[in-house]
């Protein structure tokens, strides 16, 4: 009798969720589109068939997918599913989701699947506008997802003065303020503009920083992709430097 009362009352529960909730699949072979990245023989697929799901930034419109993927990953993997806002919360919280993770690895050897809503913010520009401007304070990495931005720098040396081009980046580059993934904001010193219409992912860097704390691997993968971008973005300020 016991079990009839439990199975009504979860039908219930069930019943009552919002109507986009209850049709979510709850299986990867009945999640729909996203081919390239849970395709057959995709990247994110196989990392999920095999049980090795890593850290990875979702991005899209509201709608596409992201959470229940990332619950799917959580069920294909018996891992255990946490959700919270970035937007909502702070840094304090980042740390207590990332402690409860680590204390269930440690007492029942389960993963945990966390899910971060709104690390990122996807801006679209329009050619000519800025990402961010010499001067400003910055606080954000940015992503180019399309488009082209070029980054220009302003001095004035005496003699030495006037404008120039530093680098122009296309999808996939990173523009920003570096230091904020060392908690330590500054001022930037050049300006970014967009050349034709440009989308970027922005991520704010305390939030990026507690992310690359929380999982080593993933912390060393970006540091590492950073100091070749560093290399590569002083190389050419110097060499912009030198056209003045």
């Amino acid at each position: 009798m016991n079990d009839l009362f439990e199975y009504s009352a979860r039908q219930a529960t069930r019943m009552s969720r919002p109507l986009a909730e209850r049709m979510r699949p709850t299986h990867l072979a009945d999640y729909m589109g996203q081919l390239d990245a849970v395709g057959e023989g995709r990247l994110v697929r196989r990392a999920i068939e095999q049980d090795k799901v890593f850290s990875m930034i979702l991005w899209g419109p509201p709608g596409c997918g992201k959470t229940t993927l990332a619950k799917l990953m959580a069920a294909e993997t018996s891992a255990h599913f946490l959700h919270f806002s970035a937007v909502l919360s702070g840094v304090k919280e980042i740390r207590s989701v990332i402690k409860i993770a680590e204390e269930r690895q440690s007492l029942y050897r389960q993963h945990t699947v966390v899910e971060i809503a709104d690390i990122g913010r996807l801006v679209a520009l329009e050619a000519g506008e800025h990402v961010f401007q010499q001067g400003d304070f910055g606080r954000h990495i940015h992503i180019i997802v399309k488009g082209h931005v070029t980054l220009e720098r302003t001095t004035d040396l005496g003699k030495r003065a006037g404008s120039v081009v530093i680098d122009m980046l296309g999808k996939g580059r990173f523009l920003g303020c570096w230091s904020t993934l060392l908690g330590e904001p500054h001022i930037l010193m050049s300006s970014a503009y967009c050349q034709k219409p440009t989308e970027i992912v922005s991520i704010e860097g305390v939030e990026l920083r507690e992310m690359m704390l929380s999982n080593t691997v993933l912390g060393m993968q970006v540091m590492e992709r950073l100091c070749f971008l560093l290399r590569d973005r002083i190389q050419a300020a110097y060499g912009a430097m030198e056209k003045i």
